[in-house]
């Protein structure tokens, strides 16, 4: 859980640098990563269970 916290940190970070640049469909981009990550890291601390959303069979 940690590392994605970690990541998606980097991950607004970057959007926010990118804003200050003028470069909003990348900074949206990582906006929505960041997002993922720490609702990935909300299920895992609440349900102590890892969504797979993309499974590959």
């Amino acid at each position: 859980m940690e590392e994605w916290l970690r990541r998606a940190r980097v991950f607004l970070e970057e959007a926010s640098t990118l804003t200050r640049r003028g470069i909003h469909w990348l900074a949206c981009f990582n906006a929505q990563q960041a997002a993922e990550l720490y609702l990935k890291a909300i299920i895992v601390s609440r349900t102590g269970v890892h969504p797979r959303p993309h499974r590959f069979t």
